[in-house]
């Protein structure tokens, strides 16, 4: 099973953003901030997660 690891950590950190993206859009605009700001602490070796954080805060900051 060649990158099968890599590839699961990559759909889930594009789940987590989905979910983020979710609460934000059902109202919950503070808490999906929040849960970016601790994925961010939780994981700060995950570049690619960084960096889908990161758009999804920003984008978020201009719907706010």
């Amino acid at each position: 099973m060649r990158g099968g690891k890599r590839h699961y950590g990559k759909l889930k950190e594009l789940y987590q953003a989905q979910l983020i993206q979710s609460y934000f859009d059902a109202g919950a605009k503070t808490e999906a901030r929040e849960s970016i700001r601790l994925l961010g602490e939780k994981y700060p070796r995950r570049a690619a997660l960084l960096d889908e954080l990161k758009t999804l805060d920003a984008k978020l900051a201009k719907a706010h």
